[in-house]
C-alpha cells in the first residue's frame, strides 16, 4: 500500500488497568419533574413513546402513568423514535442508532454502515424498510438495523434534518438546502422546490391524502409570518400558506383519521379542515414540539411534560405524572458527615447516604444563578451566586433547612468563587478581586491590593499561603493572609485558566481552557505541563493523594502519582461533561453532569480503575471537522496497538499510534495539518482485531 504522509498533530492520554468493573453509576438523582420532550410516537397497542433529552419514558395508560426504559440506551439526549411493523422502536440519538424488540424494556446499539452517529430523523416504508437521516447523508436498513446502507446519491453536501415517506413510498428529506424526493427507495435523489428557492427546511408532514406540509426558513426574508408551504402532487408544485398574520415559528404537524391537519406553533395550536389551504387557531397553549393521534384520535402534545385532548385540541390534560429530568449538577460540596449538597441554577439538593436519595433544600427564593459553594468546620454552608439585581452569598447554619441571603454592599460585581480556609476565614472571589469575611459572613473587608482583578479560583496550602487565579493567565500568590500578593510565573502563555487546586502534598494545580494541565511542587516558582486536550473544571483528592480532574469532553481524568501521568477514567459515566467533582471522607467520589450525580461504584481508594471488555475504536467528534478531531478506542488487553489514517484511495497518509499499550480507554487529538478537505478512514489494528471508520474533513 502506497505512504503519502501529511504533518499532523497528536495529543493523547495515557491509561492504566486494574479491574474491569465500571468505574462510574448514576446516584438516584437529583431529579426535577417535568421533561422537555423532543419525540412522541403510538404503537398498534396504544403505548405511547417520549424521546427527552433524559431518555425515553413509556405509558401503557394514555399518559396516566410514566416510567423511564432505558436499560441498554448509554446516550440519552433522544432525537427522534420511529415504530416499524413488528413494533420494533427505533430511536435516534448523538451516539447513532438504538433498537428495542421489547417495547423499551432493553436496548441496543445498531451503527454498523453508519458513518456519522448524529441521527436527526427516523421514518419507515410500506416495505419496512428504515431510513435515517445523519449528518453524513441518509441510510437504509432493511434488516432491522443489523447493517446500513448509505443511500444519498443526489444529496451530496446537503444537510437533511427530517425525512418522511407518502403512501407511494416516495421518500421527502427536508434539508437546509432545500426539499428533495426519492421515488426508488432512496437510490436516487432530487430537489424538487422549484421556484422557491433559499428554502432551510426544519420539518416535513404528510397526510394520509398525501399532502405535505413543510415548515421552512428563508434567512434573506424578515419577518416571515407563520408561513410554510405545500403540495398536493407529490411535491411538483408549491404553495405557500399563512396560517397566521403575526410572526412565529411551526414545530410540528399531525392529521387526525379525518386527515385534518393540526399545527404546533410558538403562538399555540392550529386547524386545518382544507388540507392545508387555510388555518384557525384553536387554541394559544404553547407546545414547543410533538403531536401525535392514538388510535381514538385522542391528540397527544410535548412540552415539558405531556398535555392530552380529546376534543381536538379545545382543551387539554396535563399527563405528566412519572415525567421527570435530571438536574445539571454545576457546583457540589460535602460536609464533615458526609452529606453531599448539589447545586443546579437556583435550586440546591442534598442527599445523606450517597446519592441513594436527595431532597430540594434550596429553590428560586433568590435573585440569581448559583456559581459556587463551601462548607466551614461548623458545617454551615456558603453558596456564591450572581444575578442581573447584583450578586450575594447565601448562607445555612443547619445544613440547608433554611438560608440567609447575604448581599453586602461591597459586592459591587459578580461573585464567581468562594473558598474557605484551615481558620474559616471566607474569601469571595469577584470580577473585581477578592473580599473576605472573619465572622462567618456578617461584615466583609475588600483586598484593594488586588482590585481589578477578575478572580476564577482560590486554593490555601497547609502553611496557609493564598493563592488566586485571574481568569486570564495570572496566578497570584499571598504570604501574609492576603495582605500583600505576588504575581508568579506560570509559564502559561497567553491562555484563559479555569480551575486552581493544592493537593495534600501542596503541590499546585491549574487547569486551563486549553486543556493543559501546570503542576508545581515548589511554591509555585516553577511548573511542568501535561495535556488533557479538554477544558479543565475543577480537581479533588482522595486520601491516598490520587488527583482527579473534571473536564469538558473528556470526562474525568485521574493521577495516581501526583499530577505526573493522567489517565481518563469514564466507564459507566453517561456524560463526558463534568461540571463539579467532590470527594467524601470514605473516598467516594462524585461527579456533577448534564444527567445529575454519578458515583464512583466503590471508594477511590481501592485498586477500582477501568479496563474495557472488548476492543473498540468510536466515531471521531465531530465529524465532519476543520482540521481538528477526537478519536477514541479501548483496548481489554495490553499489546501492540495502530491506528493509521488512510485516504479514499486507500493510501496510508498518517500514522497516530504504533506501539505497547496497556488496557485502557484512550482518548487523542488528530489535528490534520496540511491534508485537504475530504473523506478519510482511520483503523485500529490489534493482534487479530481490526476495525475502520470514516471521517470528514472540511476546510
Amino acid at each position: 500500500m502506497k505512504k503519502i504522509f501529511y504533518s499532523v498533530v497528536i495529543s493523547a492520554s495515557l491509561q492504566i488497568n486494574l479491574s474491569a468493573q465500571n468505574f462510574w453509576q448514576p446516584t438516584n438523582g437529583p431529579t426535577i419533574d417535568g421533561a422537555g420532550i423532543s419525540s412522541l410516537v403510538i404503537n398498534s397497542n396504544d403505548y405511547i413513546f417520549a424521546g427527552t433529552g433524559d431518555g425515553i419514558f413509556r405509558t401503557t395508560d394514555a399518559g396516566d402513568s410514566w416510567y423511564r426504559i432505558i436499560t441498554g440506551l448509554t446516550a440519552l439526549d433522544i432525537h427522534c423514535i420511529a415504530i416499524d411493523h413488528n413494533n420494533l422502536l427505533f430511536v435516534g440519538t448523538d451516539e447513532g442508532v438504538f433498537l428495542s424488540s421489547n417495547n423499551g424494556n432493553n436496548w441496543v446499539q445498531k451503527n454498523n454502515g453508519l458513518a456519522d452517529f448524529y441521527v436527526s430523523s427516523i421514518a419507515v416504508n410500506s416495505s419496512n424498510h428504515v431510513f435515517v437521516s445523519t449528518v453524513d447523508g441518509i441510510f437504509r436498513t432493511t434488516n432491522s438495523g443489523n447493517n446500513w446502507i448509505k443511500t444519498s446519491n443526489g444529496l451530496e453536501n446537503v444537510n437533511v434534518y427530517s425525512i418522511k415517506i407518502n403512501s407511494l413510498n416516495h421518500i421527502f428529506a427536508g434539508a437546509y438546502e432545500g426539499i428533495y424526493v426519492s421515488t426508488n427507495n432512496g437510490g436516487k435523489w432530487n430537489q424538487v422546490n422549484t421556484g422557491i428557492d433559499g428554502l432551510h427546511v426544519y420539518s416535513v408532514g404528510i397526510s394520509k391524502s398525501d399532502v405535505i406540509i413543510v415548515n421552512y426558513y428563508q434567512p434573506y426574508r424578515w419577518p416571515q409570518f407563520g408561513e410554510g408551504i405545500r403540495s398536493s402532487d407529490n411535491g411538483v408544485t408549491w404553495n405557500i400558506f399563512n396560517i397566521d398574520t403575526s410572526w412565529f415559528n411551526i414545530f410540528d404537524c399531525a392529521f387526525d383519521q379525518d386527515d385534518k391537519f393540526f399545527a404546533s406553533t410558538s403562538k399555540g395550536l392550529f386547524k386545518s379542515e382544507d388540507f392545508g389551504a387555510n388555518w384557525t387557531q384553536i387554541n394559544s397553549n404553547y407546545f414547543i414540539n410533538p403531536l401525535e393521534f392514538d388510535s381514538n384520535n385522542i391528540l397527544f402534545a410535548g412540552s415539558n411534560g405531556v398535555f392530552k385532548s380529546i376534543d381536538s385540541g379545545l382543551s387539554w390534560i396535563e399527563k405528566s405524572e412519572g415525567l421527570f429530568h435530571h438536574a445539571e449538577i454545576r457546583y457540589m460540596a460535602v460536609n464533615a458527615d458526609n452529606q453531599i449538597f448539589a447545586g443546579y441554577m437556583q435550586t440546591m439538593f442534598s442527599s445523606t447516604n450517597n446519592g441513594n436519595n436527595w431532597i430540594k433544600c434550596l429553590d428560586n427564593n433568590f435573585e440569581g444563578y448559583l456559581n459556587s459553594l463551601a462548607i466551614n468546620s461548623s458545617k454551615y454552608i456558603f453558596a456564591g451566586y450572581s444575578g442581573l439585581l447584583g450578586s450575594g452569598i447565601l448562607k445555612s447554619t443547619n445544613t440547608g433547612n433554611s438560608w440567609i441571603d447575604i448581599r453586602d454592599t461591597l459586592f459591587t460585581s459578580d461573585i464567581i468563587c468562594v473558598a474557605i480556609n484551615s481558620s474559616d476565614k471566607i474569601f469571595a472571589g469577584t470580577f473585581n478581586g477578592i473580599y473576605f469575611s472573619t465572622d462567618n459572613g456578617t461584615t466583609w473587608l475588600f483586598q484593594h491590593i488586588i482590585a481589578g482583578h477578575w478572580i476564577s479560583s482560590i486554593a490555601f496550602n497547609s502553611k496557609s499561603y493564598i493563592y488566586a487565579t485571574d481568569v486570564s493567565d495570572i496566578l497570584m500568590r499571598s504570604m501574609d493572609n492576603g495582605n500583600t500578593w505576588t504575581q508568579l510565573n506560570t509559564e502559561l502563555g497567553s491562555t484563559f485558566i479555569t480551575s486552581l487546586f493544592i493537593d495534600l502534598n501542596d503541590f499546585i494545580y491549574i487547569g486551563t481552557e486549553d486543556g493543559d494541565i501546570y503542576r508545581s511542587t515548589n511554591e509555585g516558582e516553577s511548573w511542568i505541563k501535561r495535556t488533557t486536550a479538554h477544558h479543565v473544571h475543577c480537581f479533588v483528592a482522595n486520601s491516598k493523594n490520587y488527583i482527579f480532574a473534571a473536564t469538558w469532553g473528556g470526562g474525568v481524568f485521574i493521577s495516581t502519582d501526583n499530577g505526573g501521568n493522567w489517565v481518563q477514567n469514564n466507564s459507566g459515566l453517561a456524560e463526558w461533561n463534568v461540571y463539579s467533582l467532590v470527594i467524601n471522607s470514605e473516598n467516594y467520589l462524585f461527579s456533577g453532569i448534564k444527567y445529575g450525580v454519578y458515583r464512583s461504584t466503590s471508594p477511590t481508594d481501592e485498586n477500582n480503575l477501568y479496563s474495557p471488555s472488548n476492543y473498540s475504536l468510536m466515531q471521531n467528534y465531530p465529524n465532519p471537522f476543520n482540521s481538528s478531531t477526537t478519536i477514541t478506542y479501548e483496548i481489554p488487553e495490553s499489546g501492540l496497538i495502530s491506528i493509521k489514517v488512510y485516504d479514499i484511495l486507500g493510501r496510508e497518509v498518517a500514522t497516530l499510534v504504533n506501539e505497547e499499550k496497556p488496557s485502557g480507554s484512550y482518548k487523542m487529538q488528530f489535528t490534520a495539518k496540511g491534508m485537504t478537505s475530504g473523506i478519510y478512514f482511520y483503523q485500529l489494528k490489534a493482534g487479530n482485531y481490526s476495525e475502520t471508520r470514516k471521517m470528514i474533513l472540511l476546510k
